[in-house]
């Protein structure tokens, strides 16, 4: 949209006008036009290339939550835990991990699932 009202406005500034440098002013409106695509595509390709190559959304403490899910009822042991973006949504991760527990996995499941569900991760 700001690419064709850049060329329409070129456009009749070179048809109508009688300066004497109106032949720069498509070059230069387009270089314009470049630095705001390139502006508002960088933050989109960063973010892309980060759920890509699947790393750790940088809002979350994984520590913190491994040690949350250890002391629940039931739990054990947490390890080789792992956490990662799905998409850019804040609250859409993937999370793996071993968790061992003493007894009732069914319920030790249901606890971790309600914990997760009550942080802002």
């Amino acid at each position: 949209m700001l690419g064709s009202v850049a060329v329409i406005i070129t456009a009749l500034v070179v048809w109508l006008s009688d300066w004497e440098d109106k032949d720069i002013l498509d070059p230069i409106l387009s270089l314009i036009i470049v630095c705001i695509i390139v502006t508002s595509t960088v933050p989109l390709v960063k973010e892309s290339i980060l759920i890509l190559m699947e790393t750790m959304p940088s809002h979350i403490d994984i520590e913190d939550i491994e040690h949350e899910v250890e002391s629940l009822d039931h739990v054990e042991n947490v390890h080789h835990f792992h956490c990662w973006k799905l998409v850019c949504i804040k609250r859409n991760i993937s999370v793996v991990s071993h968790v061992r527990v003493d007894k009732s996995p069914i319920m030790t499941i249901t606890l971790i699932y309600k914990y997760y569900m009550s942080t802002n991760a």
